[in-house]
C-alpha cells in the first residue's frame, strides 16, 4: 500500500545519518542534519521546471524530491516540493520508488 499526502507547513526531517563517522562509544546516529521542510523552498536553484496537468489546466512547476527521515514513521519518506502558481506544497509518499513527475 502506497500513501500520498500532504505535509504541514510546520513538519521537519532529517537527512539519513553519516554511517562512516564514529563518533564514540554508543549507538550510531539514526537521524542527520535537520531541515525544516519549508526552509527548501529558499533554494530555488535545486528545484526543475516541469509542465503538468493541475485540476485540468496545463501548469508549469518546479519541483524537487528528497528522501528522508521523519520521526513519526521511523523510516524514509520521499518528501516532494513544489512550487505551483497556487503556492508551494509539500507531499509526502511511503513509496520510495515513485517517480515524483507522476
Amino acid at each position: 500500500m502506497t500513501l500520498i499526502i500532504r505535509a504541514k507547513k510546520s513538519y521537519v526531517a532529517y537527512f539519513p545519518a553519516d554511517i562512516n563517522k564514529k563518533e564514540g562509544p554508543g549507538r550510531p546516529r539514526k537521524y542527520g542534519e535537520k531541515v525544516k521542510l519549508m526552509e527548501v523552498f529558499d533554494q530555488e536553484q535545486l528545484f526543475q521546471k516541469v509542465v503538468c496537468t493541475i485540476y485540468g489546466k496545463t501548469e508549469e512547476i518546479l519541483i524537487l524530491s528528497a528522501d528522508l527521515f521523519w520521526k513519526p514513521s521511523c523510516s524514509l519518506i520521499r518528501f516532494v516540493f513544489a512550487m505551483t502558481s497556487r503556492g508551494p506544497i509539500i507531499l509526502m509518499c511511503s513509496d520510495l520508488t515513485i517517480s515524483p513527475i507522476n
